[in-house]
């Protein structure tokens, strides 16, 4: 059995743009909210899930700084389709530079939600590969 997640990209300008993907496994809200960046997002890059930005831009809308990679996960059911993508929390802390951990005050204090598969101590040696890592400058 796999999960249908159903989620949605809410603009600056309150524009929606929804999406879904068929991932392995079975989830439900209860399982994936420990990986939410706050209490009601989640950002999909940290998931492995292609975020809906391209459907922005598909649509001939441009994004701008006041745009962000907050999603809003609406529903997961429960289906028998095959698996587009599987969910990948920790394998996916890789595609942030140091700059934005850093920037987002990660490196000194707790780790982000999405390190929850990760202990402490592997959390803070991949913070310092990264910081280390001069293709992220």
């Amino acid at each position: 059995m796999n999960t249908r997640i159903h989620y949605l990209y809410r603009d600056a300008s309150n524009y929606k743009f929804w999406g879904q993907v068929v991932v392995e496994g079975e989830w439900n809200e209860a399982k994936l909210r420990p990986y939410f960046v706050t209490p009601e997002n989640f950002t999909p890059q940290e998931w492995g899930l292609p975020s809906l930005h391209a459907e922005v831009l598909a649509q001939g809308f441009e994004l701008d700084d006041d745009d962000h990679d907050y999603h809003e996960l609406l529903k997961c059911e429960l289906t028998e389709d095959a698996a587009e993508l599987r969910l990948v929390f920790a394998e996916c802390i890789g595609c942030y530079s140091s700059r934005r951990l850093g920037g987002l005050g990660w490196f000194k204090g707790k780790p982000p939600s999405l390190s929850r598969a990760l202990t402490e101590e592997m959390w803070h040696r991949l913070v310092a590969e990264l910081e280390e890592d001069p293709r992220l400058e």
